[in-house]
């Protein structure tokens, strides 16, 4: 990339990289390749149909479904045939007639990643175009955006965003393909909520935007993964979780026991140079994805609906990719990554302690552990569910991380200090309660219900704007008859918020 690639410009040189190691042998194909199918399907390598706009993998799965190949003649390289930003016209009509811009100015996002090894998308742009886009979307990132992340009403924390993390990025690649993605969807968001026009998007648009976007987004996860990767386990086992979202088998969940909040097992040796400066640029690529997951969710399909489970799997996935830099980083003082680390713990004055530390916040949602009729006698769960002690301790985790925001709202906390709670939540998850979710039961879609009216005290910040809301009427929509009675708080709520809004 033209940023971390300037002869004349002396930034640290990537020593992540060294212990990336290619994947052994190539993947067993069991039928012909599809050069032209949309970016999901080649990522997954499972044979597209090519239906447009939305091929048959992608309706069946529910997920957004996005071409970035189209087959051009020689007149497309004539530069009649380009487009604003240097694009190819041909491919600009492409994307556009797939990006689902509608008519009130309501973009919907590419899928997080775009293809497996490729960011052909953002090669479309000639140099000087991409340059400038480059160039402008860092401009953006350290005047706006990175004033609105988590903990960024904190001198320090922002001071961090807007100056050391875009310079450390100008050294580590994924950084910088995150800061980039990232910085791109809020200036989606932007032009989303002026109706496309406007100032929003100067000389380009939404379609080559979001194509740009996707392949920065591509990059940034495939390259985050390798560059950390000591090859099998790691490769193998945490990448498929980030790209495709889904919820980790046994293997991964023992893993991630073993490996605990702190960082990988013991047994597992650390694949790059465990320096804070090398751990500092791991561990904010990681933040960095992590708030894209949830960014992600905007004008994401509900009907029909389902859960959010990529944004859940990308959340956790970069998250535990990144855990081993975390412990490196928490034990340096001097690591920039500490400065969020104390930021927390000042949190921890408003928030009070971690939930598991103080039982009474469960107090604040007892009826949906319960669980029980209008009546409040008969239950809503078979004998069978109640009997399972693992989807109970899941749910009992997971309330009691919805019930202590609710609790430091109703202390009169400052919603600012709600972001971190938000992006973690995704982390803080068992994978039981993930598997519920897979599974549809109505009671998990209760809780994850309670985390969205939570969310919308947050609606703010740009990258949470609407999202809790949409999230909220379609579950809304879905939830079972006799379970609508738990959800009164959470539509009161959001109700209030709306008409503030």
């Amino acid at each position: 990339m033209w940023l971390a690639s300037r002869p004349d410009m002396d930034f640290e040189s990537d020593d992540l990289g060294q212990g990336a190691r290619q994947r052994q042998g190539g993947p067993r194909l069991y039928h012909k390749k599809s050069k032209t199918g949309c970016t999901r399907c080649r990522a997954r390598r499972v044979k597209c149909d090519e239906t447009r706009p939305i091929c048959n993998n992608c309706h069946r799965h529910s997920v957004p479904c996005h071409y970035d190949r189209v087959v051009r003649d020689e007149s497309s390289h004539s530069p009649s045939a380009t487009g604003s930003g240097g694009l190819p016209a041909d491919s600009v009509s492409a994307r556009s007639g797939n990006s689902e811009l509608s008519a009130a100015g309501s973009f919907r996002t590419p899928p997080y990643r775009s293809s497996a090894h490729t960011t052909a998308a953002a090669a479309a742009f000639l140099p000087t175009s991409r340059r400038r886009l480059e160039l402008l979307l860092m401009h953006n990132f350290t005047a706006h955006t990175s004033r609105a992340m988590a903990g960024a009403y904190m001198p320090a924390v922002c001071e961090l965003w807007t100056t050391r993390i875009p310079r450390l990025a100008l050294s580590y690649e994924p950084l910088l393909q995150a800061l980039l993605a990232f910085s791109a969807q809020h200036m989606l968001v932007l032009a989303a909520d002026t109706d496309a026009s406007g100032g929003a998007l100067p000389d380009i648009s939404p379609a080559e935007l979001a194509a740009f976007r996707a392949s920065c987004l591509d990059s940034a996860l495939r390259d985050h993964r390798e560059s950390l990767s000591d090859g099998g386990d790691a490769k193998g086992g945490q990448g498929e979780g980030i790209v495709e979202g889904e919820v980790e088998g046994e293997e991964g969940r023992e893993r991630e026991r073993g490996r605990g909040r702190g960082g990988r097992g013991s047994n597992s040796p650390l694949p790059w140079n465990s320096s804070s400066r090398s751990a500092d640029r791991v561990c904010f690529t990681s933040v960095l994805l992590m708030h894209d997951a949830l960014a992600g969710l905007f004008n994401r399909r509900l009907s029909p609906y389902e859960p959010p489970l990529q944004w859940l799997g990308m959340a956790r996935g970069v998250f535990f990719v990144g855990s081993a830099a975390m412990s490196v980083a928490i034990g340096d003082p001097e690591s920039h990554f500490m400065t969020l680390v104390r930021a927390a713990e000042d949190m921890r004055d408003v928030y009070g302690p971690d939930p598991q530390e103080e039982p009474d916040a469960m107090t604040r949602f007892p009826e949906l552990m319960d669980a029980k009729a209008a009546d409040g006698e008969t239950w809503l769960e078979s004998e069978t569910e109640r009997a399972d002690e693992d989807a109970t301790e899941a749910y009992k985790h997971t309330v009691s991380q919805v019930a202590a925001m609710r609790r430091a709202l109703d202390r009169g906390a400052d919603w600012k200090a709600l972001g971190r709670r938000l992006t973690t939540f995704a982390v803080m998850l068992r994978p039981k309660f993930v598997q519920l979710l897979r599974d549809r039961r109505p009671k998990a879609f209760v809780v994850l219900a309670h985390y969205f009216a939570v969310a919308t005290y947050a609606a703010q910040l740009w990258w949470i704007g609407h999202v809790p809301f949409r999230e909220y009427d379609a579950l809304q929509e879905v939830i079972p008859a006799e379970w609508q009675h738990l959800l009164r708080w959470p539509r009161e709520i959001v109700e209030r918020h709306r008409l503030a809004r």
